[in-house]
């Protein structure tokens, strides 16, 4: 067998990090079933959108993971049972009934290949499976052309060059019916200039179609405003962030654009909803999806034939399925949601320039906020939290995340296995703490004072002691006078970065917060280390000094009785 035979994906699903070893010694009758499973992913990569065969994958691996029994093995009881383990998971009712579709095909497929003789004719396990009954376009969303209008007027208004990105952005998206993805990550290189037009090619072996004029013209608006037209190549995105923090009247030059970088889908949605909101559009309103919807609509309300709706759509399944699909897209609203009495000519523009952090408002994460909120880290600094257990706790939490989530193995492997690194570098920074041998001369003072003042009916002076220990030395206030509140702020950045990793879904994007959370927890324990030994120092100093004063004042007591004798 070759060793550089790509592992099938069904023993991928089946066996994980054991996938290798499973391939040489798997059966005749698994191999066969593997093999079958590739050839059938590989023609539906060519009849389907990439998002729609990325849901055939995961649709196949929940099942298999879920339940682990071999496909020939699988029962309608099985089927069931996966069902009702979907819906007790969370699964939304159209994802639970794509996944028995999507399940089904795969043995549609296999019995017209007759691939497996020892299964009956017509073995499907999934034909029985019952799916809920869905409306189709149940709760779908469209704007009114209000709506659509009062949008892009606002958005025209802003004459920044991140307003004009903005608005070339939300005009292509309300004019082109393609998914977000494929919009977001738009390259220089995938458009092809006609005359004074624009034709654009969504994917690497997809047909040409023209770009609307007003977006192509809209395109061009923005990169000459950004200093970015001139130098356009390939491997550089139309939609690209602007280098932060977004300073005032930045923006017209190449160096305040990250061009290898495209918009993130978080800044996309906040920047809909600071425009949206001004406008007056409800809520529930601002989606990607409702957008999309729209466009479709639009277009169809234009006479657009069947075959340039697919064209639109870059969709390459089947003409009477588009059909099908677009013949019951609910009409445009007649309704004018948006209130008349707000002009859009007198709506003023947001300023779009970096600000203080409201809380965790509009951050990533924390490490790359450039001003701490201090009236949060003043409150955590209140709460007085002492080592690393809460650190520990979170990151322990993320790492089961970690090991939830779909996607690639070996990304999720190595990163699962950095952060156990580092969770083990926590723990014993923590067990050092506990266990380890403090310079204990100062301390040992303070226990025998402690027993004298106790032993005397008086409180245990030791933490009046310390109080004026840590906050009297001057000479080392100036290089740990802010030590407190750094350790703070860190663990302000690290609560930040927590709560925002629960709320993604994205593989990707989740790897790289725990990755920060895991470096950011392990800086905290050298904070705390570095902490604790100037506390120490500090209360030497201080008992050291106490002690001299002390003996300064005998000597002076000494000196004035020898001189009255």
């Amino acid at each position: 067998m070759d060793e550089n035979q790509p592992i099938p994906k069904l023993l991928d699903f089946y066996f994980g990090d054991s996938a290798t070893c499973a391939h040489h010694a798997a059966s005749r009758r698994l191999r066969k079933w593997s093999r079958a499973f590739d050839s059938w992913i590989e023609q539906r990569q060519g009849d389907y959108h990439k998002d729609t065969v990325k849901h055939i994958l995961l649709a196949w691996r929940r099942l298999v993971r879920q339940g682990s029994k071999l496909p020939w093995q699988l029962t309608p009881d099985d089927i069931d049972h996966h069902v009702t383990w979907l819906r007790q998971e969370g699964f939304a009712e159209p994802t639970i009934n794509g996944s028995i579709g999507f399940i089904s095909s795969f043995y549609q497929w296999v019995d017209q290949q007759r691939l497996d003789p020892a299964c009956p004719a017509g073995f499907n396990p999934v034909k029985e499976a019952v799916r809920s009954r869905l409306s189709l376009y149940q709760g779908v969303i469209l704007w009114n052309l209000g709506e659509v209008e009062a949008f892009l007027s606002f958005l025209s208004r802003d004459k920044t060059v991140l307003g004009k990105r903005d608005y070339a952005f939300f005009l292509a998206r309300l004019n082109l019916g393609v998914p977000l993805k494929s919009l977001q990550h738009l390259e220089w290189s995938q458009i092809q200039q006609q005359g004074s037009g624009a034709q654009v090619q969504w994917q690497l072996d997809g047909r040409w179609v023209q770009l609307p004029d007003l977006v192509w013209y809209s395109l061009v608006d923005y990169l000459q405003a950004s200093g970015r037209l001139a130098g356009m190549s390939s491997g550089k995105f139309i939609f690209a962030p602007q280098v932060q923090p977004v300073l005032e009247g930045s923006g017209s030059r190449v160096e305040d654009w990250l061009e290898t970088h495209h918009l993130s889908s978080s800044t996309l949605h906040r920047i809909l909803k600071l425009y949206g909101r001004q406008v007056g559009i409800a809520e529930a309103r601002l989606n990607f999806a409702a957008l999309r919807w729209t466009a479709i609509r639009l277009r169809l309300d234009q006479g657009e034939t069947l075959e340039g709706m697919q064209s639109f759509l870059d969709t390459r399944e089947l003409r009477k399925s588009t059909r099908f699909r677009l013949a019951r897209l609910p009409s445009l609203s007649d309704e004018n949601t948006i209130d008349p009495s707000r002009q859009v000519q007198d709506l003023p523009l947001p300023v779009r320039i970096s600000k203080p952090l409201d809380g965790d408002e509009g951050t990533t994460h924390g490490f790359y906020s450039s001003r701490k909120d201090m009236q949060a880290v003043r409150a955590i600094m209140v709460e007085d939290i002492e080592g690393l257990e809460q650190g520990t706790a979170c990151l322990r939490q993320l790492m089961r995340g970690l090991l939830e989530m779909d996607g690639s193995e070996a990304p999720r492997i190595e990163a699962y296995s950095q952060a156990a690194h580092r969770l083990g570098m926590l723990l014993s920074a923590g067990e050092e703490k506990r266990t380890g041998s403090e310079d204990n001369s100062a301390e040992e003072s303070l226990r025998r004072l402690d027993e004298y003042f106790i032993s005397e009916g008086k409180p245990p002076i030791s933490p009046v002691v310390r109080q004026k220990a840590l906050g009297s030395s001057s000479e080392l206030a100036g290089a740990f006078g802010k030590l407190t509140e750094e350790i703070a702020a860190l663990r302000l950045m690290l609560r930040n970065i927590y709560q925002h990793a629960l709320l993604k879904s994205g593989t990707r994007e989740y790897i790289h917060l725990i990755n920060l959370y895991g470096l950011g927890c392990v800086r905290l324990a050298r904070l705390l280390k570095l902490e604790a030994g100037d506390a120490n120092q500090r209360l030497e100093n201080y008992m050291r000094a106490a002690a001299d004063e002390a003996i300064r004042q005998v000597h002076q007591e000494l000196r004035g009785d020898r001189g009255k004798m």
